[in-house]
């Protein structure tokens, strides 16, 4: 099945069902608007609403008719529909607690559904929404597109609220910074060099994975930004690409 095949069958489920209009987000909103949304293996998707998850599964219902494909729900609340080795993520609808309050400090009195779950997400960059037709870029935060510009990773809220509100978004900043080519905020620097326990908040299993993928993109910067934010002891030590960087550093590693 083509991609283009797809969202239209998927704006045409949402329409039949009275759901909000979906839009493709995350990376790759953000891949288009940078010109390398190429050989696509998966899209997520987000509706700014709950009913994310009727969408997913109304959406499994229609393409089970015609296709062979698998439906999961997952422990953060996101669901997926895999076609092949194609996979179709919809959204966890995650809110940052407190939401409304944090929004009305920005300025933003009565913020829609999709503010509240863009703002929730963990980086201008990633907060990108983009029309099922590929033709409508839309920039909720309105510093997307800067950030992308500038080779800047900030997070949509205030650090700290960012980081402790979901897990794995402190490797991920490291991760995002090493393959977008791109530099950490001032602001994000100085809040995990004053909390670097908030490492803690992701699995290990993820912090080896993006570390390793970080390595790959860029070691001298991810070493770098493990100094600069005081990580190493909070990072597995059993991460090869980076065992002879943390002897140097006192870490024991086994």
């Amino acid at each position: 099945m083509k991609i283009k095949e797809l969202l239209n069958t998927l704006g045409e489920v949402s329409a039949k069902n009275n759901l909000p209009t979906p839009y493709v987000c995350g990376g790759a909103a953000r891949d288009f608007y940078l010109g390398n949304l190429k050989n696509i293996n998966d899209l997520d998707v987000s509706n700014g609403s709950p009913t994310i998850k009727r969408l997913a599964f109304f959406m499994f219902q229609e393409l089970n008719k015609s296709y062979n494909i698998l439906y999961k729900t997952h422990e953060k609340g996101n669901s997926s529909i895999y076609i092949g080795k194609f996979k179709l993520d919809f959204s966890s609808h995650y809110l940052a607690p407190n939401i409304d309050q944090l929004l009305i400090a920005k300025g933003i009195n009565k913020p829609t559904n999709l503010e509240q779950e863009m703002y929730s997400r963990d980086f201008h960059c990633n907060s990108l929404l983009l029309s099922l037709d590929f033709k409508n870029l839309i920039d909720i935060t309105k510093q997307g597109i800067k950030d992308l510009d500038n080779k800047i990773i900030n997070t949509c809220l205030d650090p700290l609220v960012t980081f402790t509100g979901s897990s794995n978004r402190v490797v991920r900043a490291i991760y995002m910074a090493t393959k977008l080519g791109s530099e950490l905020s001032p602001e994000i620097i100085k809040c995990i060099q004053a909390n670097p326990a908030l490492m803690l908040e992701s699995s290990e299993k993820s912090v080896k994975e993006k570390l390793q993928m970080s390595v790959a993109f860029d070691k001298i910067k991810t070493i770098k930004l493990l100094d600069q934010m005081n990580l190493w002891k909070y990072i597995p030590t059993d991460i090869p690409e980076l065992a002879e960087e943390a002897k140097k550093r006192l870490i024991l590693v086994t």
